[in-house]
């Protein structure tokens, strides 16, 4: 499993594997929701990679945000 962690501020898509420790530490906020997206974001799963790419690219590349792949991948 492959975790999205879209920042709304810093308009970036950051994927990262279920085994990462950002993956792990992950944590529903008033900002941010874990499997829904609030005002500044959130993280949002993926079975694959490319899944998550394709969501990323298809969903913010054309609003500005950068895709990134966290140092566990």
């Amino acid at each position: 499993m492959f975790w999205v962690n879209i920042d709304t501020p810093t308009k970036t898509c950051t994927i990262h594997t279920e085994n990462c420790d950002s993956s792990k530490n992950k944590k529903d906020t008033k900002l941010k929701g874990v499997g829904l997206l609030k005002s500044d974001g959130g993280w949002l799963p993926f079975s694959t990679f490319v899944q998550a790419e394709d969501y990323c690219k298809k969903e913010f590349v054309q609003n500005g945000y950068i895709i990134r792949k966290d140092v566990c991948l």
